[in-house]
């Protein structure tokens, strides 16, 4: 739906990282999307039949997005559940960061089904995506470290580094990703941390 609305996306999250590393049941998909107002109506008429979706949830995270160019802990983001098979995907609506742009630029098209092609985040990508992820979240998701370490392990002979080390420094998680690429254990949680696990 996204291509023939001619709008850039790009699959992300769990499900990029288990195409690229340790396949692991998702129950959702993240999907990076430049949805601008004008999409908004076409979007909706063309989600509505097969998708619980509000159009005034669309429109707000439309709306937000540029607002959080520069606070990537926050996103604007809405959801969509499929009315027969209730698998859910949530639409984080693109700021026009600069990490976002180069996402849309190096996505890859996958095919998951003859004939039906995907736009999924690089292996690059789903691995600084899930470190800033991982920051964000305080650094005490295990789940987003493993992800994010099985990448690295499964494609390690074809990762572009230079590319990796850039924005690594340019997102803030340059340490975590060398950290990662040393093979050490994460960051250990602080006790309060832990009491939130």
């Amino acid at each position: 739906m996204f291509d023939q609305l001619a709008i850039p996306y790009c699959v992300g999250g769990s499900f990029s990282s288990s195409i690229y590393g340790e396949v692991r049941a998702t129950r959702d998909v993240d999907i990076i999307a430049g949805i601008e107002g004008h999409h908004v109506p076409s979007l909706h008429a063309a989600m509505a039949a097969s998708f619980f979706i509000q159009i005034e949830d669309i429109l707000d995270a439309v709306l937000r997005a540029p607002t959080l160019q520069e606070t990537p802990r926050e996103r604007a983001t809405f959801s969509l559940l499929h009315r027969t098979t209730f698998f859910k995907a949530d639409i984080f609506v693109s700021s026009g960061r600069p990490f976002d742009q180069s996402q849309f630029q190096r996505r890859v098209a996958i095919e998951i089904a003859p004939g039906e092609p995907i736009a999924v985040a690089s292996a690059e990508d789903t691995i600084l995506a899930k470190l800033e992820w991982y920051r964000i979240g305080n650094e005490i998701s295990d789940r987003q470290w493993r992800d994010l370490r099985a990448v690295l392990t499964v494609q390690t002979a074809t990762l572009d580094y230079a590319y990796l080390r850039t924005w690594a420094t340019r997102l803030g998680v340059r340490d975590l990703l060398d950290r990662a690429m040393s093979d050490q254990p994460p960051p250990e949680a602080t006790p309060t941390q832990q009491s939130l696990l």
